[in-house]
């Protein structure tokens, strides 16, 4: 719909950003490890509105209000806001990606978007639409929307009665249950408790996030901020799933700890995986010290000899 209606193929997306591995939507998609080997980002420019000069012309430009594949990556503010007036200077549409930061989970705002100050074109969405219903939806204007009569589209699955009303049901749900108000008030809870284990552990480089979107990044010190190596990270992750937390991993050198949990979690939930958590971190520590002690042994043993 972007490029039919501003009549242009050049799309703009963000270094590190992710918007589906599907055929269509892997040339969006600016992270490697979600590439398979053949072509799929034509027209598509990746970093910077440069590409397009002020008098030109550009079609959709793609933003997710926060970044949650590459590791929970908030704008700094306006940004959002100054990307999409000057992507409509040159002609182009606006689409915000919201399906991981929609349906309340940032806590101020039911999407994303509001806490830019922007009304997208055009707004995606899925995952949280339907509560893990197989369900998403595009919501644009009825004068971009008309530029699909120009020939016959339909979709076998679209407007499915059943996803339709579970849909209707998880907006409903949301609203009695003021899930929206518990993942900004828990979600800051959390927050505060990740920041306590950052200024505990030495691996821990930074806690960011809103409302139940956070992310922790993990390095081998506070000082280099290298990231932290991915079997280490790997190591963490098990030593989380062994105490029934399940936790993701994202940014482009898969060490940021991606916490995104259900909007129903409860008070006692998020302590138990701040707890997890702390554990988990020490078990890591307790690691690197046995491994730091048993090499100096060797250098020792193997300098004697």
């Amino acid at each position: 719909m972007g490029r039919l209606y501003t009549g242009c193929m050049d799309t703009m997306v963000l270094k590190g950003c992710y918007h589906g591995a599907s055929g269509a939507t892997m040339g969006l998609t600016a992270l490697s490890t979600w590439y398979f080997n053949y072509p799929s980002a034509i027209t598509t420019h990746k970093d910077s509105l440069k590409y397009c000069a002020p008098q030109g012309k550009m079609g959709p430009y793609f933003a997710e209000s926060i970044m949650g594949v590459n590791g929970i990556v908030q704008f700094p503010k306006g940004y959002i806001k100054g990307a999409a007036e000057a992507v409509r200077a040159r002609g182009g549409v606006v689409i915000m990606d919201e399906v991981q930061t929609g349906f309340g989970r940032t806590g101020d705002n039911f999407w994303g978007f509001q806490g830019h100050d922007v009304v997208p074109d055009i707004a995606v969405m899925a995952k949280g639409i339907a509560n893990g219903f197989p369900m998403a939806a595009v919501v644009t204007t009825k004068e971009i929307a008309s530029v699909m009569d120009s020939a016959i589209h339909f979709n076998t699955f679209g407007g499915n009665p059943v996803g339709c009303a579970m849909a209707s049901t998880v907006l409903d749900v949301i609203e009695d249950e003021k899930l929206q108000e518990n993942a900004r008030e828990l979600g800051s809870y959390y927050l505060m408790g990740l920041a306590k284990l950052r200024d505990q552990y030495e691996i821990v480089g930074d806690v960011r996030g809103k409302g139940f979107m956070m992310g922790i990044e993990l390095v081998t010190d506070k000082d280099s901020k290298t990231a932290l190596p991915k079997e280490q990270t790997l190591d963490i992750l098990d030593d989380l799933k062994n105490m029934r937390l399940l936790c993701g991993k994202g940014g482009v050198a898969g060490n940021i700890l991606r916490i995104q949990p259900p909007l129903v979690t409860t008070k006692a939930d998020v302590d138990y995986a701040l707890g997890c958590f702390d554990l988990a971190f020490a078990n890591h520590r307790d690691r690197q010290s046995k491994q730091e002690t048993q090499f100096g042994e060797e250098r020792k043993a193997h300098a004697s000899m």
